[in-house]
């Protein structure tokens, strides 16, 4: 396993973000010897589970596996040139809620070579196969038995 980042610009006091923290927590946990970080710019949780917490602007040095959650860290970190590699967890469409985009602006944030696509459900993985590139896999519970598989 190597160095694991998690990318959450914005961290809610609700039930999706303290499964991604005790998740976070989890992967830390069981790998002692590795780095396991969270970037993030706006925090309303408190930090109970004790991690590591950075601000978003140092993930541009971070070398390893990134996590992201959203499009706007898949932009952010398109560029960045440490990453081994980055791993987007989705369950959404969010061109479905944004037809106005054209094709092209989303195929050039989802058909990156540097970035995997991880996936909630079959539907969605049945979607994201069609639409842009086969994801790695599909993670119904972002737990750490099933996120430890695409680290």
């Amino acid at each position: 396993m190597n160095d694991v980042g998690f990318v959450l610009v914005k961290i809610f006091n609700d039930d999706v973000h303290d499964t991604i923290l005790s998740t976070i927590k989890e992967v830390e946990k069981n790998n002692p010897y590795n780095q396991t970080v969270v970037f993030n710019s706006y925090c309303d949780k408190s930090n109970v589970y004790n991690l590591p917490i950075l601000h978003l602007s140092q993930s541009q040095f971070f070398n390893g596996t990134l996590f992201v959650f959203d499009l706007p860290s898949v932009i952010l970190t398109s560029k960045f040139p440490n990453l081994k590699k980055r791993i987007l967890y989705t369950g959404a469409l969010p061109w479905a809620t944004n037809p106005g985009t054209r094709y092209d602006e989303w195929r050039s944030l989802y058909d990156q070579n540097s970035l995997d696509i991880l996936v909630n459900d079959i539907d969605t993985y049945n979607i994201y196969n069609i639409c842009w590139k086969k994801p790695i896999g599909i993670s119904e519970r972002f737990n750490y038995e099933e996120v430890s598989k695409f680290i």
